[in-house]
């Protein structure tokens, strides 16, 4: 994405300016890590479900006991 970050060298050295935030740009940063922390939720409980599952299954199997 676009962060509005200018690298300038003067040889040896490699310098990134970075911009103050602007209210704009905070506010859509907050959202993106919104909007990135609500995914991570939603993976995790899709791994815990699937997971869950899966050790039902195998305990209606019979392959694992229910303290497994």
């Amino acid at each position: 994405s676009d962060l509005g970050i200018t690298p300038a060298s003067d040889g040896t050295v490699i310098r990134l300016v970075i911009p103050a935030l602007t209210e704009e740009t905070r506010r859509d940063l907050a959202k993106e890590v919104k909007k990135v922390g609500e995914n991570a939720k939603i993976a995790i409980r899709n791994i815990r479900r699937d997971a869950m599952d899966e050790a039902k299954k195998q305990e209606k199997a019979k392959e694992i006991t229910e303290d497994e």
